[in-house]
């Protein structure tokens, strides 16, 4: 059975009836017309590469994470003020600078001729292989007739993924914490994001591991018909962030994709796995940094840590996975990609050509000739253990300072350690004073003037829903999303968990008070 068919029902009518077509560009020609070996261009748009001002760009890299501040002495745009910025940079980084000319004959990297040049909507070809490369080396899925599509980053995938499966009057499952903006577009191509439980602490909230609930969702589609979404049509896809979940930072086992891929198997529906934070994979806390020193080898960096992605066990071609380079990289460069069946591929391509056309010729070439002076996948696996190796120490600084709080140990909030990603959440133990869910809202606002007054931004779990109305979300949403990616160092991690525990503390200083029964 070819992938048209096996899926073609399963994408929205938009993307079946698509069709481009550049219309000043004549068809193939007659077996017998004889083509010129050397034909002149007097018919496409692009301008020769001599109309390009750039005729090199020379970037200086750095060896690992915040090397930036080492610098000997600083100001705001030019690191140092009193020695020359090439040499101090050059002495910092060995001569660490990547280099890319207007051509080129290293056939991994992108020159100048190529990358300021109008190209391919689906990406260059050298960093669509090395993508290829990537996935074969860490998540190789378990059908051969896949393919990948650069993107101008996820935002800009989560919205043709959108369009892919997203139809108008449709349904599409997402976990019931998530990444909201995903909810919104799929809510702006006309569908509903259907909420699917989640166990966050599962002895609390009754299932046997962090995760989407498998019986939970196996259930609501086996009795679509005459369960709370009957008068809408059954799901045709599944959102999920299953490493490093936004905003929980769980991760779902090996046994839980594999039950969750046998319900989509069994209910016919694609997942569409969105793994920002994957590559960030964070040891158990209390646990030394396996990152520190020289890190691992890369085979063990991906067998003993790295979560499975869903296209390991994906046999029929169902599992859609979205990756970036923002978390790793930079987020500026707005680069991602897609990895489907090339059925899939084939559809993302052509809507690519009608929408964004093609992903930055600059941000690819700045990108791949970086990882290509790296040494390509193997490059990129150790910087992504560096980029680990900063994060668990953050987690293990702003942990510490948590669980040495007072507020900690006068159980004013419970902590839920992430292993993989930016994200911890912490659950602020409301039940005893303020036992009915409904009411949690209105005095978590309270919360959020003191760590206002005391200078700590966060992001409230009740405002990171798909339904506050979902009969399992308003018992659990009294969490607090915090990231421990934003801050400069380690000293402001610090100083914003001790931000943070002072908030908590006053504010239950004045809940203890009866300053909030009001709200009840």
């Amino acid at each position: 059975m070819s992938l048209e068919t096996k899926f073609n029902h399963l994408i929205s009518n938009r993307a079946k009836e698509r069709k481009f077509k550049a219309g000043f560009f004549e068809g193939s020609t007659p077996d017998h017309v004889v083509k010129h070996p050397n034909p002149l261009p007097l018919g496409g748009g692009t301008p020769d590469e001599g109309f390009f001002p750039i005729e090199s760009i020379h970037l200086n890299l750095i060896n690992e994470p915040f090397q930036h501040l080492s610098y000997q002495e600083k100001t705001k745009n030019l690191n140092i003020k009193d020695i020359n910025v090439k040499e101090q940079i050059h002495k910092i980084n060995d001569d660490n600078t990547n280099h890319t000319y207007r051509y080129t004959d290293n056939e991994d990297e992108v020159d100048l001729a190529t990358g300021l040049q109008y190209s391919w909507g689906n990406g260059f070809p050298q960093l669509r292989k090395f993508s290829k490369d990537l996935i074969t080396r860490t998540n190789k899925p378990g059908y051969d007739d896949w393919d990948v599509i650069i993107t101008n980053g996820s935002g800009d995938s989560l919205h043709k993924i959108s369009d892919l499966f997203v139809e108008k009057g449709g349904t599409i499952l997402v976990e019931e914490f998530t990444f909201t903006p995903f909810n919104s577009t799929a809510q702006n191509w006309g569908g509903t994001p259907i909420p699917i439980k989640l166990n966050i602490r599962p002895k609390k909230d009754g299932g046997e591991e962090p995760g989407v609930d498998p019986e939970y969702l196996d259930d609501l589609l086996t009795n679509w018909s005459s369960g709370p979404y009957k008068h809408l049509p059954k799901p045709y896809a599944l959102y999920t962030i299953p490493t490093g979940q936004n905003p929980t930072g769980l991760s779902q086992s090996l046994e839980l994709r594999k039950k969750i891929y046998s319900i989509a198997e069994k209910h016919d529906f694609i997942i569409v796995e969105d793994d920002p934070y994957g590559y960030i994979s964070l040891p158990k806390y209390g646990t030394p940094n396996v990152y520190e020193n020289d890190g691992l080898d890369n085979d063990t960096y991906i067998k003993s840590y790295l979560k499975p992605s869903y296209l390991t066990l994906d046999t029929s071609g169902r599992v859609v996975r979205l990756e970036t380079f923002s978390k790793l990289f930079s987020p500026g460069l707005r680069l991602g990609f897609i990895v489907a069946n090339k059925f899939f591929i084939e559809k993302l391509n052509l809507y690519t050509g009608l929408s964004t056309r093609a992903p930055s010729g600059v941000s690819q070439l700045v990108f791949n000739n970086i990882v290509a002076n790296w040494g390509g996948v193997d490059g990129w696996l150790t910087w992504a253990q560096k980029i680990a190796k900063h994060y668990t120490i953050r987690r293990d600084l702003f942990l510490k300072t948590l669980y040495d709080s007072e507020s900690f140990k006068n159980n004013e909030f419970e902590v839920v350690e992430p292993d993989a990603g930016m994200f911890i959440i912490v659950y602020i133990n409301l039940e005893s004073k303020f036992p009915d869910p409904k009411n949690w809202e209105k005095v978590l606002h309270e919360l959020r003037y003191k760590t206002i007054t005391n200078g700590v931004d966060i992001v409230f779990g009740n405002k990171m829903t798909t339904d506050l109305n979902f009969k399992f979300t308003t018992p659990k949403s009294n969490f607090l999303r915090l990231t421990i990616a934003a801050v400069h160092d380690n000293d402001e991690i610090i100083e914003a968990g001790k931000r943070l525990t002072k908030s908590i503390k006053e504010f239950f200083e004045d809940l203890n008070a009866g300053k909030y029964d009001d709200l009840k």
